[in-house]
């Protein structure tokens, strides 16, 4: 349990208990009135020394500090202070006012009790810091490999014709070879060879008709 910051305004005892409270964290209140309770320290409250002349109008519940020079104001505990106090002001850190209200200006700027329920005032509102947007990072799209163009096949060479072989063309029964070397030696062309051949034809059909006129005429 922690009582801080408090102002207890009476003309009776204002801290009273039969149990010792030495588990109980006091600082900074400030009371009227008489202590009697076990395990409250002195040093851990103010007497509020000018009664209801510290506050505005006690009379009226008005109990905002009547100036600045009161016993109240810059006597508060910073550790255990609020953020806001009653009116919903902040309350300053450095000079932190006993009781309800910071005290900030020369008469209460704010709610005073009445005995009707408290109107609720909103919290003043800081406008959000934008957060700064960093810009995503734009990947560049993979550059496409260039499509190499197919290696053509290479064309084969024509393959030359065969180039054909001197043959006889008479019935002399020379060879091909015996034929491709006379036209190689020049002694004759195809054309004489054949003419040549074309010869010895002719006299062996005349020479085998004359035969055949012998053997005809014997045999008759």
């Amino acid at each position: 349990i922690t009582i801080a910051n408090n102002v207890v305004d009476s003309d009776e005892t204002d801290i009273k208990s039969s149990s010792d409270l030495s588990g109980v964290v006091f600082s900074a209140n400030a009371i009227r009135g008489a202590v009697d309770a076990n395990g409250v320290p002195a040093s851990t409250y103010i007497s509020e020394k000018g009664g209801s002349s510290e506050f505005a109008s006690v009379a009226n519940y008005n109990t905002y500090p009547v100036s600045s020079s009161s016993s109240l104001v810059g006597k508060g505990d910073s550790k255990y202070t609020s953020s806001n106090d009653f009116n919903q002001n902040a309350r300053s850190t450095a000079s932190v006012t006993i009781g309800a209200y910071q005290y900030s200006t020369p008469s209460n700027p704010g709610w005073i009790p009445t005995k009707t329920i408290k109107p609720i005032v909103a919290s003043p509102t800081t406008a959000p810091t934008p957060t700064p947007v960093t810009p995503s990072p734009v990947t560049p799209s993979p550059t496409k490999a260039p499509t190499k163009a197919p290696t053509p096949a290479p064309t084969p060479a024509p393959t030359p014709a065969p180039t054909q072989k001197p043959q006889c063309m008479c019935p002399c029964a020379c060879s091909a070879a015996q034929a491709t070397n006379l036209e190689n030696e020049g002694l004759m062309s195809k054309a004489t060879h054949a003419g040549s051949l074309g010869t010895e034809t002719a006299f062996l059909w005349v020479f085998t008709s004359i035969l055949a006129g012998i053997l005809m005429g014997r045999l008759m």
